[in-house]
């Protein structure tokens, strides 16, 4: 079997997820493995039409393609957006992509890699390939027997699934397009504002659906404070590298050749509100999305924004794309902001979506008045628990800035420390392997205790009315 190994990472050979690949190679040497550097190449494939030609004519021998790509910011690095843009672009390319076996393999600490594989499933079905399986194994699994023996079962699936021609085995609904022209009204009651407000999207065209909630939203104030940042002229010149040259100084190799950084501290920092507006292009957002919002690895694992509230306008079908939804949200909670909610036009009627902007106006503002953030769901609570270990075990000396953060923020929460609660704790797990003990406290007592503080504060407070 011959397969097309396409490596996303835009580090190419250094990349840590290609060394998974690479021992896969090893314990399945009998094949023939060809690699496609489609992360670090990507200004040359997007130039060069002899380069696209050669990797037309690698797809369309091969029996079966491999996607080796680490995770960034929840989903592929925007260098992989960018080829696939270029896929799509050229018809023979994507032609060569038609009806081909497919499997991906993510590396990663294993945060939110659930939101890039489900990309994959949706690339996969709108370049009409068969989807075999998918793995995200952890940065350290090649270090283990049982982690080499997963990487093994995975790789011999693809194999049988090539070898037998069987079905592949994900599928993934794509939505269909809509031409849906939104038609805002004026906004009767504007809403008096003094806070700052900074609107980021990347595509503004005035005429396009995005382009009027932009304006929309703006009318909705009685503000000269609104401010916008419109990402394709920041002439950002690559998204996130991985280099981590940034991990100890906090500056990133593309600092002094575009405009992200200074915008980012001119417009988003001193920001009390700000609105992400984005077009999601055939199966996500563009890849200028991806390059700017990676780039704020630059700060590590700090938020370079947070305490801000954050609403969301989409244009495109947002409730078809539940990662997508899952990537937008979780930039704002990793980023210890508040989500004060989403608007899209696929309600498809322009009254409802201009009653939606305007709401999602009021509540930006009264949250911020009122210092409200709703507590943390659960992709902020594990992603903060992951990062804490991480920091301890092992990045934290990589990445010094994150381990003070963390420090200072006081995440660093475990072991439990208060020593007496452990003690009494092991006085009761004692007490109740006694049988009689046991059945009573689980039979009589354990819910009426657990309800029991809870109704000691509801008496409190309506004592107090």
């Amino acid at each position: 079997m011959k397969i097309a190994v396409i490596n996303g990472s835009p580090k190419g050979k250094q990349s840590i997820t290609l060394q998974y690949v690479k021992y896969m190679q090893i314990k399945h040497s009998n094949h023939e493995w060809i690699e496609i550097d489609a992360g670090k190449e990507i200004s040359k494939l997007e130039k060069n039409k002899d380069k696209v030609n050669k990797v037309i004519e690698i797809i369309n021998s091969c029996d079966g393609i491999l996607w080796a790509t680490p995770v960034y910011y929840f989903n592929v690095p925007s260098q992989v957006l960018r080829f696939l843009n270029l896929v799509l672009n050229d018809k023979a390319l994507q032609q060569s992509f038609k009806n081909k076996y497919t499997a991906l393999i993510t590396t990663s600490i294993n945060y939110f890699d659930h939101t890039a594989h489900r990309f994959f499933h949706a690339m996969s079905s709108l370049l009409e390939m068969k989807t075999v399986d998918t793995i995200s194994p952890n940065m350290e699994t090649l270090f283990s027997k049982p982690g080499r023996k997963k990487l093994d079962l995975f790789m011999k699936n693809f194999l049988e699934h090539l070898k037998n021609k069987y079905p592949g085995t994900y599928k993934f609904n794509l939505p269909k397009p809509t031409t849906f022209n939104y038609q805002p009204a004026p906004v009767e009651h504007k809403i008096h504002s003094d806070n700052k407000i900074t609107i980021i999207t990347d595509k503004s065209e005035e005429n396009s659906n995005l382009g009027k909630m932009i304006d929309r939203f703006s009318s909705s104030f009685n503000s000269t404070k609104i401010q916008q940042i419109e990402i394709a002229k920041l002439g950002i010149k690559s998204g996130c590298r991985g280099c981590l040259k940034c991990a100890s100084d906090l500056v990133c190799v593309f600092d002094k050749a575009d405009k992200f950084r200074e915008t980012v501290a001119k417009l988003v920092v001193p920001a009390d509100i700000i609105i992400f507006a984005v077009s999601i292009e055939n199966i996500y957002l563009s890849f200028q999305w991806q390059q700017f919002i990676t780039r704020f690895f630059c700060n590590g694992h700090v938020p370079l924004f947070q305490n801000k509230q954050i609403g969301v306008l989409v244009s495109g079908p947002l409730s078809e794309f539940t990662y997508l939804q899952d990537v937008l949200g979780n930039i704002i909670y990793e980023s210890e902001s508040n989500l004060a909610g989403f608007v899209t036009d696929e309600e498809q009627n322009s009254e409802i979506i201009d009653l939606k902007i305007t709401d999602l106006a009021r509540k930006t503002e009264l949250f911020h008045k009122q210092n409200y953030f709703a507590p943390k769901k659960f992709p902020g609570v594990a992603g903060r628990k992951i990062f804490r270990v991480k920091f301890l075990e092992s990045i934290g000396v990589v990445f010094p800035n994150d381990f003070k953060h963390y420090s200072r923020q006081g995440y660093f929460d475990f072991p439990n420390t208060r020593f007496l609660k452990r003690f009494v704790n092991f006085i009761i797990r004692n007490f109740l392997k006694i049988p009689p003990i046991k059945k009573r406290f689980y039979h009589k007592e354990i819910v009426p205790g657990m309800i029991r503080p809870y109704t000691k504060i509801l008496n409190k407070h309506s004592s107090s009315k």
